[in-house]
């Protein structure tokens, strides 16, 4: 029985049979790994990310559930602010975005319309006490989940927040 070995950098690898079935295989490092595979699998594939792996298990077979083999954890939305959301300045500016995945555990990092970390903002909400028209902009959060077997997925929501002056309702910074 043949065996595979992984290269650095590659620590994604596919191996499959000449039906199209496919077995994922991954390394989480940069190690060498050494794969001996069933008798069925003949085919072998090494590649730099998951992703990469995945857009070829598809091209391989396109009914292949991506996220059964590859572990993509889906990020439920809870409570999610619209795109659009319109404040007026002065007042405070609430985003949220708050979502759930079963037997994970979620992390969140805000950013500003500058696509620049907001420092502290980690949680779910994102709240600017008293806004003038410098904070109009597109928003985002990151979303991540991970879980005990390393299995991950994210989520990217944004938002665009268009701040009204108080002097006159009808002008609108964006």
């Amino acid at each position: 029985m043949a065996e595979f070995h992984t290269t650095p950098p590659n620590i994604c690898c596919l191996l499959f049979d000449d039906e199209a079935n496919v077995a994922y295989f991954y390394t989480g490092d940069d190690h060498d790994l050494i794969i001996t595979p069933g008798p069925n699998l003949t085919n072998f594939e090494q590649f730099v990310t998951q992703d990469e792996a995945a857009v070829r298990a598809v091209e391989i077979n396109p009914n292949f559930d991506v996220s059964v083999i590859f572990g993509y954890l889906t990020l439920t939305p809870v409570n999610v602010s619209p795109f659009e959301v319109n404040v007026s300045a002065g007042s405070n500016l609430v985003l949220d975005a708050e979502y759930s995945c079963e037997g994970a555990e979620i992390t969140y990092q805000w950013y500003n319309p500058h696509e620049e970390e907001i420092p502290g903002a980690t949680g779910s909400q994102l709240v600017i006490e008293g806004v003038t028209s410098r904070d109009a902009g597109i928003y985002a959060c990151n979303a991540d989940a991970r879980n005990a077997r390393g299995q991950s997925g994210c989520s990217r929501p944004k938002f665009n927040v268009k701040v009204t002056s108080l002097a006159d309702e009808g002008t609108v910074a964006e």
